[in-house]
């Protein structure tokens, strides 16, 4: 996700009001994260649970401050490097 000569390629589509667009870049998944991260310091208490639509089937996101059992913390990859840390 980090190569530095990655181009987007966006295909514009109507899906119910909406515009979705292709792959993220890579700048846009650090947003993301970014966005992520700062949702999480300062506006979720304990945990969120989403889901959504996509194009191949719904999608469930849980966001926690505890692995989701039966997991571990190893399980999880480290995102830290794109927050400096």
């Amino acid at each position: 996700m980090c190569s530095s000569n990655s181009t987007p390629q966006y295909t514009y589509k109507r899906q119910e009001n909406m515009v979705c667009l292709g792959k993220l870049s890579d700048a846009e998944f650090k947003q993301m994260l970014e966005l992520l991260k700062r949702y999480v310091e300062n506006d979720m208490d304990q945990w969120e649970l989403w889901k959504f639509d996509s194009n191949f089937s719904k999608i469930y996101v849980n966001v926690s401050m505890k692995p989701v059992h039966p997991s571990t913390e190893e399980a999880y990859v480290d995102m830290n490097n794109f927050f400096g840390c």
